[in-house]
């Protein structure tokens, strides 16, 4: 079963990429696609950290869902080699 607290966590960061293509006027639907996608993809990974790591709570998940492509560029840059060599095991 679906973890609610996930659920939260995804739902903040769509929330979070729909107030940046309003705020910033980015309607092109391909645009707004990848930002949503990349968005509800940031809230698992964020929600991830904070199950591990004890990251800040779930509203931060909506900062994140803000800065998805930004946060998922800095998280790779600097976890990605970690990842990789978890992921093999």
């Amino acid at each position: 079963m679906v973890s609610t607290t996930l659920v939260w966590f995804i739902l903040n960061a769509v929330l979070g990429a729909i107030t940046y293509c309003l705020l910033w006027k980015e309607f092109d639907k391909v645009e707004m696609a990848r930002r949503v996608g990349l968005a509800a993809i940031s809230g698992y990974v964020y929600y991830m950290l904070v199950q591990k790591y004890g990251f800040p709570d779930g509203l931060m998940a909506f900062v994140v869902g803000y800065f998805a492509i930004d946060f998922l560029e800095g998280f790779f840059e600097k976890w990605g080699e970690s990842v990789r060599k978890q992921i093999k095991r």
